[in-house]
């Protein structure tokens, strides 16, 4: 059974709402009005299970297919005595108020559809998930917006439960709520498909991530397999490896790990060598983009400045020299695609 949530009014020393879930189940719901606003609030109680009457000059063709009530006036107003709610919709502003003077007058609940009105409850917009509920409401500044905030709640919601229910350890729970939605459907997708994941330092810039997106965009497309990248550097990952590694071990899945650094002898390639001992190291072929270059590595003053993702730190450090970015380039990506062995 669904019940309606509704914000209710309260007033303290300050103007306050109170989000409540109430059980209209064989309540009665008086609707004013005829239009898509009387439509939608019609369909939200049928959905609660309520008895719905409805008044109104002039009605949408989507009410002869519902199970309503249609009253005339005289009929309506009689009915008013016996409502849980009385909903105002109609266009007709003074009329809308004159239906909340008097259901107040007899202390029935009332809901407005018109912001600037003297509405007691306000409706939200709600998603269930099982057992949880999620409602949001904007006020009337923009409720187009609380459909997409709840269809992004929605799907994360989704992606974390399924997550959740496979993990031998509940405990590692909190460590999925750190991966982005990206992230969670990859680990989800290397369920029953062996995985690809490609670590490597990254950088601040939202441009690093663009350019690993593309490299993971083209090794699905070649591997037919999911693929998804990991940074690592220390002030750029947003979980620990280690982390990483232990949801993946309660998750029991398989993923071919493959480690993207510009020199073997990197102490992050050490750290990960040691947590993935059987990943893959690839050193991308800078001598397909340069003769002469600089690294994080070997930093000396001739040549080119590359890094694996873009580095806006690295381009500062040296300006009179050319900086390039190695995933922006189709070569080094078709590299690195070449050189894993998956």
């Amino acid at each position: 059974m669904l019940n309606s949530v509704v914000m209710l009014n309260v007033r303290y020393n300050i103007h306050m709402k109170v989000c409540l879930e109430i059980d209209f189940k064989n309540k009665n719901v008086l609707i004013l009005g005829g239009g898509h606003v009387a439509l939608r609030k019609t369909h939200q109680f049928l959905n609660a299970k309520a008895h719905i009457y409805l008044y109104s000059l002039e009605y949408l063709d989507e009410f002869n297919n519902l199970d309503v009530t249609i009253l005339n006036f005289e009929d309506f107003i009689l009915k008013l005595d016996e409502a849980s709610l009385l909903i105002v919709a109609s266009s007709d502003k003074d009329m809308n108020q004159k239906m909340i003077n008097l259901a107040k007058s007899k202390h029935i609940l009332v809901m407005s559809s018109m912001k600037d009105l003297d509405s007691d409850a306000y409706s939200v917009i709600e998603r269930r998930i099982d057992d949880l509920l999620i409602a949001t409401n904007t006020s009337g500044t923009f409720p187009l917006f609380s459909n997409e905030l709840l269809s992004v709640i929605t799907k994360r919601l989704s992606l974390l439960k399924t997550l959740r229910e496979r993990l031998n350890d509940k405990k590692l729970s909190s460590l999925l709520i750190k991966l982005k939605n990206e992230e969670l459907s990859f680990l989800i997708d290397s369920i029953n498909n062996e995985g690809i994941l490609y670590i490597m330092h990254g950088s601040k810039d939202n441009l690093a991530h663009i350019e690993a997106t593309k490299l993971i965009d083209e090794a699905h497309n070649t591997f037919k397999r999911p693929v998804s990248y990991l940074f690592i550097g220390k002030r750029f990952r947003h979980i620990e490896p280690s982390e990483y590694l232990s949801l993946i071990e309660s998750l029991n899945i398989n993923l071919k790990v493959l480690l993207i650094f510009n020199d073997m002898n990197s102490s992050y390639v050490k750290d990960m060598l040691k947590l993935f001992p059987l990943s893959q190291v690839i050193i991308p072929d800078f001598n397909l983009i340069s003769d002469e270059y600089i690294t994080h590595i070997n930093g000396h003053n001739k040549g080119d400045v590359i890094t694996i993702t873009y580095s806006s730190y690295m381009q500062s450090k040296y300006p009179s020299q050319r900086y390039i970015s190695a995933l922006s380039l189709p070569s080094i990506i078709e590299d690195i695609i070449h050189k894993s062995n998956v």
